[in-house]
């Protein structure tokens, strides 16, 4: 792993606010569940980024990015890039991600189902070029 691979997924981790230290005793936290954690020696529980977002929605249900930034704290950016990993999924009415490859609206991740299929087709076919996948969906699209 490079330096620079290194810097960065150390600053996305710090950037997400993960817990190691308890805030009250200074004890080890251990995972409960993803973004929540349990000290071990007070029993205290801490949230990190996606832990306060989780909990949020479990209590409010579906919400939109705006409304979890406000209510949680948590930076835009951060809400975002869950969303494209796929731990979050956009409130249907705020479909605003787009597939990289065919350009659809997509509620998580980064490529519409159909496209995700395509690519895992290529693989199986040897055409992993998105290159090739968007000039085929363009072109179905012209045809409809």
């Amino acid at each position: 792993m490079k330096k620079e691979d290194i810097n960065l997924s150390y600053t996305r981790l710090k950037r997400r606010n993960l817990k190691t230290a308890c805030e009250k005793c200074g004890g080890q936290l251990k995972s409960v569940r993803s973004g929540e954690y349990r000290c071990q020696k007070c029993g205290a529980t801490e949230y990190d980024d996606f832990g306060r977002i989780r909990l949020f929605l479990e209590e409010h249900g579906p919400a939109s990015k705006e409304e979890i930034v406000i209510a949680t704290g948590v930076e835009r950016e951060i809400v975002v890039e869950y969303i494209k990993e796929q731990r979050l999924e956009a409130a249907k009415t705020e479909a605003n991600t787009n597939c990289v490859i065919c350009g659809a609206k997509i509620l998580s991740g980064t490529m519409c189902k159909d496209c995700a299929g395509k690519k895992q087709q290529g693989f199986a076919t040897g055409q992993v070029a998105q290159g090739k996948m968007r000039a085929e969906h363009l072109k179905n699209l012209k045809k409809k």
